[in-house]
Parts: C-alpha cells; sequence; structure tokens
C-alpha cells in the first residue's frame, strides 16, 4: 500500500513555497510550510513524520547553513534529509551545504521537472494517488456488480501547470458528485467514472469536449482516451495501462 509522503518547506519567499507545494501536491505528497528555520529548531516534533525538508539557503532570519549545522547538533533532526535551494550553484556554496549535512541541492527558479527528480533522489518514486483511489472505484464496482470508466485527456505539455489545474477544476465542476477528476504524474487528467459504461463515458467525453473548447482566450490541444471496466481491465493496473495504448 502506498504511503503518502511529507516534506517541509522552509523558505521566506512565499511565491516560492507556493510553487513547491503546488507541484508537489500533484504528486499526492503532504507539505508543510514555514518561512523562517527557527520554529523547527525551537520544536524540533514538527519535524515528526516527515520525510524530508526543503530548506532556502538565504533566510532573512537565521540563514541555512547556520540551520544545518544546528540540527547535526539535534538528536531529533541530524537524521532529516535536506534538500537545499540556493540562487546560486557555486562549488563553495555546494560544497559547504554539502558538508553541513543537505543531500541534494536545487537553483532558483523552482523547475517543475527538476524538483520531482531531485526530490525522488532523496525520498523514492511519488505517486498522483490515482492508483489507489481507482482499486477502491473498482472494489466498489465490483461489490455493487456495475460498470466503471475511465477517461485520459492527453494535453499540450507546453501548457503551464495553472492552465491544467484550471482545466481539472472546471471538469470537476462540471461532472457529478461522484466522479474524480485527477491529475496524473504526467500532468495528463484521468476521470474516474462510478457507474458508467462505455456509451456513458461517451457522452461525458463530448461534454469534456465542450467545457474545454469554451475557454475564452485560451486554446487548448487535447486528446481523449477511454478505458472501461471490466471489458478493458479487470484491475487498476490494466485499466490504466489500456488508456497508455490508446
Amino acid at each position: 500500500m502506498y504511503q503518502q509522503k511529507k516534506v517541509m518547506v522552509i523558505d521566506d519567499s512565499k511565491l516560492i513555497r507556493l510553487t513547491v507545494r503546488k507541484i508537489l501536491e500533484e504528486q499526492a505528497v503532504t507539505v508543510i510550510e514555514l518561512d523562517q528555520v527557527e520554529p523547527l529548531l525551537q520544536e524540533p516534533w514538527r519535524a515528526r513524520d516527515v520525510d524530508l525538508l526543503i530548506l532556502d539557503l538565504n533566510l532573512s532570519g537565521l540563514d541555512g547553513i547556520s540551520a544545518m549545522q544546528r540540527m547535526q547538533c539535534n538528536d531529533a533532526l541530524r537524521r532529516l534529509p535536506i534538500m537545499i535551494l540556493t540562487a546560486t550553484s557555486d562549488r563553495q556554496t555546494v560544497c559547504k551545504a554539502l558538508a553541513c549535512g543537505a543531500v541534494e541541492f536545487m537553483t532558483k527558479p523552482v523547475i517543475r521537472d527538476e524538483l520531482l527528480r531531485r526530490v525522488e533522489n532523496v525520498i523514492g518514486p511519488l505517486d498522483d494517488g490515482i492508483g489507489d483511489q481507482l482499486k477502491n472505484e473498482i472494489s466498489r464496482a465490483k461489490r455493487g456488480n456495475t460498470a466503471l470508466s475511465l477517461i485520459k485527456i492527453t494535453l499540450d505539455k507546453s501548457l503551464p501547470s495553472q492552465i491544467v489545474r484550471d482545466t481539472q477544476l472546471k471538469l470537476q465542476a462540471t461532472l457529478r458528485s461522484i466522479d474524480s477528476v485527477l491529475v496524473s504524474r504526467e500532468m495528463a487528467i484521468i476521470v474516474i467514472l462510478p457507474v458508467t459504461g462505455r456509451e456513458g463515458a461517451l457522452v461525458v467525453s463530448n461534454t469534456i469536449t465542450e467545457a474545454i473548447t469554451d475557454r475564452k482566450n485560451v486554446a487548448i490541444d487535447f486528446s481523449l482516451a477511454q478505458a472501461v471496466y471490466p471489458d478493458d481491465g479487470k484491475n487498476a493496473e490494466e485499466l490504466l495501462k489500456s488508456l497508455k495504448e490508446k
């Protein structure tokens, strides 16, 4: 069973924290935010169950290097994996941070793919939560002897993540309350439709097309693929694979 990851972000820039939060929450990661490191040093329990600390080096209070030096003297914090954020990647700064306990670093600005890659270097593969949710819906379909459909919306990869998120929210508001609209690891949108067969999925596909193309001043290139339980797959892995092959 997949266990949700937890990451703490300490940066005095609200924009940086928001950017990191949005990227990681898309991958079902719980994100804790602090704008200074002092609260963590004063209350080490804040790091309980945290898998990774993303730490800005140039904080307005205690700087990141000094904070890491103090963490090395704290039994509750010394084993906490740390990824530093820095505006510069000069060798001296990086070497000093690594000597103080950092295990990974990233230069600003925060870029989605690079952030995910470096986070996964430390805590392992992330999960968008779709597999677990789909397994739950399949279990319900089995108990009720009902159909279940998936629709994959593959969007233009050049689209900003905010457009993808706005599209997700619009579709969630358009479809039924029992339907789930999720963003995958690859930034595709997966729609889970309980109690819906192939014909019903076709109707929903038309609704989705209308909702996406009805955006003012934003032209979005996209394609749709469908998979139906149990015809196209009897478990989550088979259904998701069927979507990829279409």
